[in-house]
């Protein structure tokens, strides 16, 4: 299933700014495309039970090539994260609901393999809304794939999942099948979704991944995780392999290319003006948390966030984390010094570095207040930040005051 990452922080002020590349940005053609993928045909392996398993640290170096995280951004400015996996040279399997009304989608490729910049706007080519199975299509033909079991996993089997639990760097967690051939309905929020035909597995609460593979004691992949619970039960479902194998093998040989939907205006004024002129993929994302932050500064000690009564200066906090948090240590000292108005916001550029790091370049203009409400002259910066996702969404990790002039 999605993971949320800090939706508390990021929806409070979605409605009061004007994420533009949260909204606005296409990440697939506009036109269907009826040309079937000429690429090879998907392996299988059958299992092999005489062979010794593998310890978890050989599964996931194994595995981890094929892996990618996937973040998207909806039209309510919502910054979510999950899982796929490769299952054809450029072609990724997930679960439909990680990519399902998302208006613009990311896939970040593991660091280990070759190129310089590993994030990708994906094209949708196809899914199955019942099977919660989609096909996501990037342009990278240097990918590596997991084999598939012929056979679908039996009741107590070992399995592991595999992927970015809470949007946190990649792990693996391990546990067995306790049912096959389930008929269950899946809850989130106010939504429901049945699931016919899928498998029951034990793991711990981290593993919720979803659209990350679940793989054998072999390394071959035996199903699709789907969703899971977090209360601590342990329960998780997936759909099995084969079915993902068959879903994908027609996405590819009849792929449609799904639009995004189309995003309303929003319906606020802004708090500051956000304008997003950088069209790498990671961009939208990048955005969420922008915006939560300057939003939060300019909120100050006033509430946004009714249901958990945090301030702005709360909210903007929780974008902070390595050097940064070292320089504000305490939610105090970060609000005594940012007695501030920002406007004019403009994300530059993003730059790709690791696995869990971008930089990018932004401007904005303030100004201070002081303890009467008076305000200091208006200046302009011009800033490189360093950006995380170690916490399992976007921060603000460091940064490096570029220029300062006047407005």
């Amino acid at each position: 299933m999605w993971v949320r990452a800090r939706t508390v922080a990021v929806g409070a002020l979605c409605a009061a700014w004007s994420l533009t590349a949260a909204g606005c940005v296409s990440t697939g053609g506009d036109q269907p495309s009826s040309s079937p993928i000429d690429l090879p045909t998907l392996s299988t392996v059958s299992p092999t039970p005489n062979e010794s398993p593998a310890s978890q640290d050989q599964l996931l170096a194994g595995t981890r090539n094929s892996i990618v995280r996937i973040e998207g951004v909806d039209c309510a400015g919502t910054y979510q994260t999950g899982t796929g996996f490769f299952v054809r040279p450029g072609l990724v399997a997930t679960a439909y609901h990680v990519v399902e009304d998302q208006q613009s989608i990311a896939v970040r490729t593991p660091s280990t393999r070759t190129g310089s910049d590993h994030v990708f706007a994906p094209e949708v080519v196809g899914f199955n809304e019942s099977a919660d199975v989609a096909l996501l299509r990037i342009s990278d033909d240097d990918s590596e794939m997991p084999t598939t079991a012929a056979t679908d996993p039996a009741v107590n089997s070992a399995v592991s999942s595999i992927g970015y639990p809470k949007g946190l760097p990649i792990g693996l967690e391990t546990g067995r099948i306790t049912a096959v051939d389930q008929n269950i309905v899946v809850t989130e929020g106010e939504d429901r979704r049945p699931l016919s035909g899928v498998l029951r597995f034990t793991a711990p609460a981290s593993a919720a991944t979803g659209g990350g593979p679940l793989i054998d004691d072999s390394g071959a992949v035996v199903g699709l995780v789907d969703s899971g619970f977090t209360d601590g039960s342990q329960v998780h479902y997936a759909v099995p392999g084969t079915t993902v194998k068959a879903l994908t093998d027609g996405f590819a040989a009849s792929p449609e290319v799904q639009p995004p939907p189309d995003c309303p205006s929003p319906s606020a004024p802004p708090a500051a003006d956000l304008t997003v002129k950088s069209k790498h993929p990671d961009a939208p994302g990048i955005a969420t948390s922008v915006g939560a932050y300057f939003g939060g500064i300019n909120a100050g000690e006033q509430i946004v966030d009714d249901k958990q009564q945090l301030t702005g200066y709360e909210v903007a906090y929780a974008q902070l984390s390595g050097e940064r948090l070292t320089a504000y240590p305490t939610l105090k000292k970060f609000s005594d010094t940012h007695h501030q108005r920002i406007s004019n916001v403009v994300l530059q550029s993003v730059q790709y570095v690791d696995d869990t790091t971008d930089t990018v370049r932004l401007s904005y203009d303030y100004v201070t207040i002081n303890d009467n409400g008076g305000q200091s002259a208006c200046h302009k910066r011009s800033m490189e930040y360093t950006m995380s996702i170690d916490t399992g969404g976007w921060t603000f990790a460091d940064e490096t005051v570029r220029k300062r002039v006047s407005c």
